[in-house]
């Protein structure tokens, strides 16, 4: 069996080559995984900028509320055949905020 005979820096420049490229591809997939996000006061609003996000064609769109907070989710169709769920928080619309416990009154 015959051995092997890596010098040092060879080594070591090859794990810092493949450390850049796990990095890199991490990098782009952090960008290509996130959105913008708009705020929009009305539905029809969302859906304009959802339109206007890239070629896609709106498949259906809706106001969601959860925890008190308004937001409007449009479903998108991209030209690559994807279905994608774009949300845009509710400006303008009721939104209440969280309010802070009271405190006890230990003298009664």
């Amino acid at each position: 069996m015959a051995k092997r005979s890596h010098s040092k820096g060879s080594i070591i420049s090859e794990v810092n080559s493949r450390l850049i490229l796990i990095v890199s591809f991490i990098v782009l997939a952090l960008l290509l995984g996130t959105q913008p996000v708009y705020a929009a006061k009305t539905l029809n609003d969302a859906v304009r900028k959802a339109e206007k996000n890239g070629n896609s064609k709106v498949i259906s769109a809706r106001t969601v509320e959860k925890n008190n907070k308004r937001t409007h989710e449009v479903r998108v169709l991209t030209d690559k055949g994807k279905l994608k769920t774009m949300r845009y928080p509710a400006n303008g619309a009721k939104q209440n905020t969280a309010q802070k416990p009271r405190k006890k009154n230990k003298d009664k």
